[in-house]
């Protein structure tokens, strides 16, 4: 197998993992769980995991004085920033709608790499930024002010999501040990919701069982499995190219959400979220 595909289907299996989780996350919620304490627990659960994988592998908890800032960066805007907006988008507005908006990310890295980078912008580019936003727009109800949290909530992830995927690939902290990377994103997010859980907004401590399984499966599967392979697949492929081979998260919550969130379907949403994957679309006839 070579390289290429390998990058293909390691960000193909991650989008499915990042497309299913939230179905976990929205059940929880049904019981008495939110966003906030759904990011604590997903990513303190693993850190026992994690920290044994670095013993097994015999692989330092140590980081390079360089990398530290980066990963530091990586946490607040790939890890806690985004984790909280678009789970906090949840309970607004469906998942699949939610991951829709949320993949508006991968124009997002492109424009990203484009300004900062000064690479040229190409008619395609301009025409998927287009799509994009009016599949957008296409979504918002202004008459629902739950509808127009849930949509910013949603963009705000992708923008954060867009910063942390371009942080990983310039920073080449795709080079770093999968579980030594996350053990430190897991831990920053930790120790930071902890501490303001004692000023400001409480953590919900006491929850049912079943919640905490749940929120440990999302735990496993998000903060080691997708994160890894989304990692390798950033390696091989480049940020926008792994952005761009994501599409199966998308298309996996929205069919996860009728399936087993009974999600309103209606033609309206279908034709925003087809207009803001046909953006992407553009963007990976481009690129590959």
């Amino acid at each position: 197998m070579n390289q290429r595909l390998k990058g293909v289907l390691y960000t193909l299996a991650a989008g499915l993992i990042y497309g299913f989780t939230p179905i976990l996350c929205a059940i929880t919620y049904q019981n008495g769980n939110d966003a906030l304490s759904m990011t604590f627990f997903r990513n303190l659960l693993i850190l026992p995991f994690l920290a044994w994988m670095l013993y097994k592998d015999k692989i330092s908890l140590r980081l390079e004085g360089g990398k530290v800032l980066p990963v530091l960066l990586t946490a607040l805007f790939g890890t806690l920033l985004t984790t909280l907006l678009l789970y906090g988008s949840y309970v607004y507005i469906g998942v699949g709608t939610a991951t829709s908006l949320h993949f508006f990310y991968p124009v997002l890295v492109t424009l990203v790499c484009l300004w900062i980078y000064h690479d040229r912008i190409e008619a395609k580019q301009w025409q998927a930024l287009l799509l994009g936003t009016v599949g957008v727009l296409i979504l918002i109800d202004p008459s629902s002010k739950a509808n127009l949290i849930g949509i910013a909530l949603a963009l705000g992830s992708a923008c954060t999501f867009s910063l942390y995927l371009v942080i990983i690939e310039k920073k080449r902290l795709s080079r770093l040990p999968g579980p030594l990377l996350a053990f430190w994103l897991c831990m920053f997010v930790s120790v930071v919701l902890a501490i303001q859980s004692l000023f400001l907004v409480p953590i919900v401590w006491v929850q049912p069982l079943g919640n905490y399984l749940l929120m440990l499966v999302v735990s496993f599967l998000v903060a080691f499995v997708a994160l890894s392979f989304l990692q390798k697949g950033i390696g091989i492929l480049g940020s926008s190219q792994a952005a761009l081979f994501s599409l199966s998260e998308p298309l996996s919550s929205i069919v996860f959400g009728i399936l087993f969130l009974k999600e309103e379907f209606s033609l309206v949403k279908l034709a925003g979220c087809v207009l803001i994957l046909g953006g992407v679309l553009l963007l990976a006839k481009k690129k590959t």
